[in-house]
C-alpha cells in the first residue's frame, strides 16, 4: 500500500510539472495579414487593436506570472484600469498602467504615443527610461530619439481608417498603403527616398483614391499593371 501510494504521488507530481511546464511555454500569436487589421483580447481583459501585417504573442497561462507581451509591427493597446504589463519589441519596450497608446515597431523604427495614462519606454539599455503622458510621442529612428507633443491624435488615424501625415518620408507612406491594402507598390526607390509627404485623408475600401492623391502631390503617373501591382513614375 506504502508503494502504491508512493508511485500516485510521483505521478501526480509528474503530471503536475508537465502541466506547469505546457503553462509557462505554451505560446499564444495573433497575426494580421496584410489589408487586415483585428481585435484581441489579452488575459487581464485589455483590448489590442492590430493593424495590417501585425503580430503579437503572449503567454496566457503564465499570464499571473509573467506579463509580457510580444509584438511586431503596429498596435493600439487600451489596458484594463489597474492592469500592468510589458510590451517588448526588437526596437524597445513599454511598460504600462492602466492607459491607452499606440505602438509603432517596424524595421528601424519605434514609436509610442499615449492617448491616456502615462506610459514608460525604454528603447536602449544605455539610456534612461522615458515617461510620456497623454499627446506625448516618443519615436527612436536610425538610433536617434525624438520627443514631440501633438496637438492632434495623428498616430491614431488608422483606427478610424484614415491617413494623417506631417513630413513623413514617401517610402514610409507607400509602405502603409502597400500593407493597408496588400498591393504592391513600384516606384524609383532613390528619388522617393528623398522626398517628404503630408496629407490627411479617408482609407478607402480601394487603394485608388489615396494612391492619386499621392501622385498628384509630386507630380507623377499613375498606372495600375495587375490587380494588386501599381506604378508610380516620376518625370525628371
Amino acid at each position: 500500500m506504502f508503494f502504491t501510494a508512493t508511485r500516485w504521488l510521483a505521478a501526480a507530481c509528474v503530471g503536475l510539472l508537465v502541466l506547469a511546464s505546457f503553462a509557462a511555454l505554451y505560446t499564444k500569436t495573433v497575426s494580421v495579414l496584410p489589408g487586415q487589421q483585428a481585435v484581441a483580447v489579452l488575459p487581464d481583459g485589455s483590448k489590442v487593436t492590430l493593424n495590417a501585417d501585425s503580430q503579437i504573442q503572449y503567454r496566457p497561462y503564465w499570464w499571473w506570472r509573467k506579463r509580457t507581451v510580444e509584438l511586431s509591427g503596429e498596435a493600439f493597446f487600451e489596458a484594463e484600469s489597474g492592469s500592468t504589463f510589458s510590451i517588448h519589441s526588437v526596437q524597445g519596450s513599454t511598460a504600462v498602467l492602466g492607459t491607452s497608446f499606440n505602438i509603432y515597431a517596424r524595421q528601424d523604427i519605434y514609436e509610442v504615443y499615449c492617448a491616456s495614462g502615462v506610459v514608460s519606454v525604454s528603447v536602449n539599455q544605455h539610456l534612461p527610461t522615458d515617461t510620456l503622458h497623454p499627446g506625448m510621442m516618443l519615436q527612436s529612428l536610425n538610433a536617434s530619439l525624438q520627443r514631440q507633443t501633438l496637438s492632434n491624435d495623428e498616430p491614431l488615424a488608422w483606427l478610424q481608417h484614415r491617413f494623417h501625415a506631417v513630413g513623413l518620408p514617401l517610402p514610409r507612406v507607400l509602405a502603409e498603403l502597400e500593407r493597408t491594402y496588400n498591393i504592391q507598390i513600384d516606384v524609383d526607390t532613390d528619388w522617393a527616398a528623398q522626398q517628404l509627404y503630408s496629407g490627411n485623408f479617408a482609407l478607402p475600401t480601394t487603394p485608388d483614391k489615396p494612391l492619386s492623391l499621392v501622385a498628384v502631390t509630386f507630380g507623377l503617373e499613375l498606372a495600375q499593371t495587375s490587380d494588386d501591382t501599381y506604378v508610380l513614375t516620376h518625370s525628371p
